[in-house]
């Protein structure tokens, strides 16, 4: 497995730690039963109680590990449990004189599965049966499901995002918060990890809620994964 990209000498931020959000509604309920119960979009799921406690002793991690005032830029998305985890991690801090407020982009959104968040498998095929011998063909990387997004189209997204951080923050610190499958494609893109890498990871379920990712740059200018999805909160106990 590749972890560096030290062929593309770009201007890197000397830090990009990215976390992906706690569990949110959706985690918990499953997005189908949050659209058709609850009538409740995805980009409004909410953090859970386990989640807001899954940011708080993160925010313990990431302050011990870096301090939560060390870095140059701030960002999340337009997510609600995106943001509910970064004013949960930072609550109460400042840098310079002010509170911490991220910067909202929505190129961190998550990937918008479209009609596949609305129902059941089988009404899917009931309905589309298109659709489920299309993904089956396709496979996840690949596929376009019914009013959604692809993986290869969340990546063109992503590019961008990363040109913009090497104009606006070359040699800075960076602190993201987003989501599973965006961290998942933006790491393919930065290590230039393979597809059925990708797949495995995103199939197996392999990123934490609140997992914290860090890239470093590299003393040749690239950059450097150091370390991926670091579980920094405990599970809650058993209860009998």
């Amino acid at each position: 497995m590749n972890t560096k990209t030290t062929q593309l000498n770009l201007n890197w931020p000397s830090l990009i730690v990215l976390v992906r959000h706690g569990e949110s509604e959706g985690n918990k309920y499953g997005r189908r039963h949050m659209a058709q119960v609850m009538k409740k979009p995805s980009y409004k799921f909410a953090l859970t109680p386990l989640g807001e406690r899954q940011a708080r002793e993160t925010s313990a991690y990431l302050d011990k590990r870096f301090g939560l005032d060390s870095f140059d830029a701030y960002l999340t998305s337009t997510y609600t449990r995106a943001q509910q985890t970064f004013e949960t991690i930072f609550k109460g801090q400042r840098k310079n004189g002010e509170e911490i407020a991220p910067l909202i982009d929505a190129r961190i959104n998550e990937i918008t599965r479209g009609y596949a968040s609305l129902v059941s498998d089988e009404e899917l095929f009931a309905m589309h049966p298109h659709e489920v011998k299309t993904l089956a063909l396709n496979g996840w990387y690949h596929n376009i499901p019914l009013c959604g997004q692809s993986c290869v189209q969340i990546e063109h997204i992503i590019h961008s995002f990363l040109a913009y951080l090497r104009e606006g923050c070359g040699g800075k610190r960076v602190i993201i918060v987003g989501h599973g499958t965006w961290i998942n494609l933006c790491c393919r893109v930065l290590i230039n990890r393979s597809v059925d890498e990708a797949e495995r990871l995103h199939t197996s379920g392999f990123y934490h809620n609140c997992g914290v990712t860090i890239f470093e740059r590299t003393a040749e200018g690239g950059i450097e994964l150091t370390e991926e999805n670091i579980k920094a909160w405990n599970e809650p106990e058993a209860t009998t």
